[in-house]
C-alpha cells in the first residue's frame, strides 16, 4: 500500500496543473518548472516517511493511477488567496462626506475604534478598508455597513455599531466551523466548532486556513479510503490539524492544538495525527502519515500560498506585539503597511507626561529589532471619559 502514497506524491503536481489551478503570475516558461519543484518537495517528504525498502516500482499497477486521479479530482477546490483590503461600494457620493465628518472627526473615530485604515477614493463611489488582520477588517466592514444603513454617523454611534459587529463576527465563526463540519459529514463538540471557525479569519502564506483545513480533510479522506485505512478518522484529524492556530496559547500550533483537542475528548489517533503533522512528535499511525501528505498537497499546489505576503503580515504583527507589551498601552494598530503605529494609552495607568516616554521606549525597541527597517510614525492617544445617568 505504500506505493499508493508514493505515486500520489508524484501525481499531485501534474494534476494540479491539469486542473488549471496555477497562478496567473506564472509564465508558460515557468509552468513545468513549478510543477517539478512541487513534485520534488512532496516526494522528498514521502521518502522521509517511508523506509526505502518499502518502495516498489510505480508502473507495476496501472490501475492505481486511475484510482488516485479520481480521488484527487473529487477533492479539488478553488485556490483562494486572501488580500489585505476590502472594498465597499457607496450608493451616493454624499456618503463620503458623512463618513469623514466635520474636520475628519468621524474618520478618526472609526479608525481609532476599529484599528482599520479607511481609504476614501475621490474618483469612485467606494471606500477601501485596509488591515492585515482579516478578523479586524471584517468587523470594520460590518460596522461601516451598519452606520450607513442607520444614517447616523458619529463617534458614539461608531462605538455602538462596532460592539454589535463584534458579536456578529463571533456568531459567524461558529457558523463557519459548523459549515465546515457539515460539508465533511463530521460531528464535533461546540467548543471545537467555535475554535475551528476562528480559522476563517486566519491566513497562512495568504492561504485561508479554514479553506486549507477543509481541503486537507478531503484529500486525506480519499487517500485513506484508497489505502483501506480509517478514512473517517483521517478526515477528522486533517480538518482539525491546524486548530492550534486559533488557540490562545504559547508553543507550536500542532502541540497546542493537540492539547486543546485532548480536553475535548478526541481519540488518540486524531491527537497524534494533529500533533505530528509538522513532526513535533512522531506519527504513530498510517492515518497520521496520510494527514501529513494531505497537508503538503493542499499547501504546495501552484497559487495556494504566497510567502512574501505572509512575511508582510508577520512584520505588522511583530510591530503591534512590541507596542502591546509596553506597560500603559491598551492596544495598538499598525497601519500604512507598517509605516505608522497608533497606540491607545490607558488613561488610568499613564498620564499625558508618560505618553512621550512610552513612545520613546517603543521606538527604541523597534530600532533594536533587526526585523524592522525604515521609518515608523508613532502616534499615542490618551482619552479620559466620564458618564453619569441623571434621574430627573
Amino acid at each position: 500500500m505504500i506505493y499508493l502514497v508514493a505515486f500520489l506524491a508524484v501525481v499531485c503536481g501534474v494534476l494540479a496543473y491539469l486542473l488549471g489551478q496555477k497562478p496567473k503570475v506564472v509564465t508558460e516558461v515557468r509552468e513545468v518548472e513549478v510543477v517539478r519543484e512541487i513534485t520534488r518537495d512532496v516526494v522528498r517528504e514521502v521518502e522521509r516517511l517511508v523506509p526505502a525498502e518499502s518502495w516498489v516500482w510505480l508502473d507495476e499497477d496501472v490501475e492505481v493511477r486511475d484510482r488516485l486521479l479520481t480521488a484527487m479530482e473529487s477533492s479539488s477546490m478553488r485556490v483562494a488567496v486572501e488580500a489585505s483590503t476590502t472594498t465597499l461600494a457607496l450608493e451616493s457620493p454624499d456618503l463620503k462626506g458623512r463618513i469623514i465628518g466635520r474636520e475628519g472627526r468621524n474618520l478618526k473615530s472609526f479608525e481609532q475604534t476599529t484599528g482599520v485604515e479607511l481609504v476614501i477614493d475621490d474618483a469612485e463611489n467606494m471606500v477601501t478598508l485596509s488591515s492585515f488582520d482579516p478578523y479586524r477588517r471584517e468587523i470594520a466592514l460590518l460596522t461601516l455597513k451598519a452606520l450607513i444603513k442607520d444614517g447616523k454617523i458619529q463617534p458614539s454611534k461608531i462605538e455602538e455599531a462596532h460592539q454589535s459587529a463584534q458579536k456578529q463576527v463571533e456568531n459567524s465563526m461558529f457558523q463557519a466551523g459548523e459549515g465546515a463540519a457539515r460539508k465533511l459529514d463530521l460531528s464535533l463538540p461546540k467548543p471545537v466548532l467555535q475554535t475551528l471557525g476562528k480559522l476563517k479569519f486566519r491566513t497562512s502564506f495568504a492561504q485561508n486556513v479554514l479553506d486549507h483545513s477543509v481541503e486537507t480533510a478531503l484529500f486525506a479522506a480519499k487517500i485513506a479510503e484508497e489505502l483501506g485505512l480509517d478514512h473517517v478518522q483521517a478526515k477528522r484529524a486533517a480538518l482539525l490539524h491546524d486548530i492550534g492556530k486559533a488557540v490562545d496559547a504559547e508553543g507550536a500550533h500542532a502541540l497546542t492544538g493537540m492539547e486543546f483537542l485532548a480536553g475535548q475528548g478526541e481519540s488518540e489517533l486524531v491527537l497524534n495525527a494533529v500533533g505530528a503533522h509538522h513532526h513535533d512528535i512522531e506519527p504513530a499511525s498510517p492515518e497520521a502519515r496520510v494527514v501529513i501528505i494531505a497537508d503538503i498537497l493542499s499547501a504546495s499546489r501552484p497559487g495556494a500560498r504566497r510567502e512574501a505576503h505572509d512575511n508582510y503580515l508577520q512584520r505588522l504583527q511583530a510591530i503591534e506585539s512590541i507596542a502591546n507589551a509596553e506597560p500603559g498601552v491598551e492596544r495598538s494598530f499598525a497601519v500604512q503597511a507598517g509605516r505608522e503605529l497608533r497606540i491607545l494609552i490607558k488613561a488610568d495607568e499613564a498620564t499625558d507626561e508618560d505618553m512621550k516616554k512610552i513612545v520613546q521606549r517603543i521606538g527604541e525597541k523597534l530600532r533594536q529589532s533587526s526585523d524592522h527597517q525604515g521609518q515608523i510614525s508613532i502616534t499615542a492617544i490618551r482619552e479620559s471619559r466620564f458618564s453619569e445617568t441623571i434621574k430627573l
